[in-house]
């Protein structure tokens, strides 16, 4: 019985822990969603938290993510919003955003979609051209912002900021930061490494 009063008080203190995170967030940062049209039509559904602040303008950090950028609804606000509590406090705009497929965006999804050297039209598409049609949605649509962003991620979406900096053109409207997507499971996997480091070798 103790313990389950013990599990159970754990359980509504952590709940209210998380709420007064959400609180204090929500007095310092505004939470707008936005279906952000690719060139080929497709919306994809993201999520722009940006300082109430508008004494200056702040650089965007930018998520893609196969994983959910929830919660969703205008008035729930995430736990913690950036890479860290630090990057959360210094002045940024974090933008979150489903990729192709995945909860409240439309299109297809393909795991690991791969990269397309050659394009068959204007509207043909792979992770690289969401990644540019996003962020130049963003630089001409997020008005308080400075021209730069970053893209990062860890595990799956750090595989989405790194296809992100295959985006050619993008480099010169942003800078473009990522942290590596490598782990072994997916490298050494068919499906994963098809086409990569390992197979040209062979």
């Amino acid at each position: 019985m103790r313990k389950l009063v013990l599990l159970i008080f754990s359980f509504f203190i952590s709940t209210w822990l998380m709420a007064q995170d959400a609180n204090e967030l929500k007095s310092r940062y505004t939470k707008k969603m936005y279906p952000v049209s690719m060139r080929d039509g497709v919306k994809l559904f993201t999520v722009v938290y940006e300082p109430i602040d508008k004494s200056r303008k702040y650089p965007i950090l930018f998520n893609r993510t196969p994983y959910g950028s929830g919660p969703y609804g205008p008035d729930e606000f995430k736990e913690s919003i950036g890479p860290n509590s630090l990057l959360e406090k210094s002045g940024y705009i974090f933008v979150y955003q489903d990729v192709r497929g995945k909860y409240m965006s439309e299109g297809l999804f393909v795991d690991v979609r791969p990269f397309k050297t050659v394009r068959n039209g204007s509207k043909d598409i792979d992770e690289s051209t969401d990644a540019w049609d996003s962020i130049n949605w963003l630089l001409k649509n997020i008005k308080n912002n400075n021209g730069k962003v970053g893209m990062w991620g860890i595990s799956y979406p750090g595989f989405y900021a790194a296809r992100g900096t295959d985006a050619g053109s993008c480099r010169s409207a942003a800078e473009i930061l990522r942290r590596a997507w490598n782990p072994p499971r997916r490298f050494l996997s068919q499906q994963h490494s098809k086409g990569g480091g390992f197979q040209k070798t062979e």
